[in-house]
């Protein structure tokens, strides 16, 4: 009997990217096409961040952290929130529903923190050091969309900003730090880049001030 091929995390999420990403454009289509009654710029932005992006962060972060901390892989339930919550950030984007757009945003970072957390408590293998900066991707994230969440409620505009920065900016720059000091080493193929051994020696204190 022929062994039944699991579906990797990566795999309906890089495609959900793929799409979401096409729609995140489409929306500017809609808006000059006069079939918008809102000016699109923000809700655009959170479909290439929290949909487009956030999917290849999903998608990488749930199939990348089991192996690299050999603990139990992602199942199907899991996997299926995960895609549930990425592709809601459509429709509400699509009718303007931005204040819900930013609750689903917490929530999508809160549910990733929680698979990432309970595999690092389970794991039998430390992941590279580098891995510092997703808390702090995470972090700033979780801490952005709360703040916007609360913009029309007549917070400060110095508050937005630093929401946005947190959500748009800071989240993606440690993100990029992260996996990046790990992913351009091993696709440009340099020697030892992806030797466990080699990353034990790795300092972690070197990534934390960075990531602050």
């Amino acid at each position: 009997m022929k062994r039944k091929t699991e579906i990797e995390p990566y795999q309906p999420f890089f495609l959900s990217g793929l799409l979401i990403s096409t729609l995140g454009l489409t929306i500017w289509v809609l808006f000059y096409q006069g079939l918008l009654s809102f000016y699109p710029s923000e809700a655009h932005a959170l479909l290439m961040v929290m949909g487009f992006l956030f999917a290849y962060i999903n998608g990488f972060l749930m199939t990348a952290v089991p192996k690299m901390s050999q603990s139990d892989p992602a199942s199907p339930t899991e996997i299926a929130i995960g895609l549930v919550l990425l592709w809601l950030q459509i429709p509400l984007s699509f009718l303007g529903f931005l204040q819900l757009n930013y609750i689903l945003a917490f929530v999508q970072i809160v549910c990733l923190f929680y698979f990432f957390a309970g595999r690092f408590v389970k794991r039998r293998a430390n992941p590279p050091k580098a891995f510092l900066f997703l808390p702090f991707a995470l972090g700033a994230a979780a801490l952005g969309s709360l703040i916007l969440t609360f913009q029309a409620s007549g917070l400060p505009g110095e508050w937005i900003y630093l929401g946005k920065n947190l959500l748009f900016q800071a989240f993606v720059l440690n993100l990029i730090l992260g996996l990046g000091s790990r992913l351009v080493p091993a696709l440009t193929r340099v020697q030892g880049a992806i030797d466990p051994r080699q990353a034990k020696k790795e300092s972690g204190l070197s990534f934390v001030l960075p990531a602050v």
